[in-house]
């Protein structure tokens, strides 16, 4: 959704919910508010153990914890060429190419 409209409670849960943002505005990353609010290395999320229940009684002292396996990434920067074509495609199929 453009990040320039208004996104209120109506939309898919878990995403922004806020006043519209400007082009200029940026996210406590830095990254344009363009990219949307997970753009980026974005902060470790947190464990309620409050929240949790288990079947069989109490919850293991390690059963609320959080693990990140794959750090976030930079969105795209740089000069880059997009080629839809594969058939003119030197390699033959859709890529991003370097173009220097």
């Amino acid at each position: 959704k453009d990040p320039t409209l208004v996104h209120d409670a109506s939309f898919v849960p878990g995403n922004w919910v806020g006043p519209p943002a400007s082009y200029l505005d940026t996210w406590d990353s830095g990254f344009s508010k363009a990219w949307g609010k997970n753009v980026g290395n974005v902060p470790m999320m947190s464990c309620l153990s409050s929240g949790l229940t288990s079947t069989n009684g109490a919850l293991p002292d390690d059963g609320c914890s959080v693990h990140e396996i794959v750090p976030g990434t930079d969105p795209l920067g740089g000069v880059f060429k997009l080629c839809m074509d594969s058939v003119t495609n030197p390699n033959g199929v859709m890529s991003v190419e370097s173009d220097v």
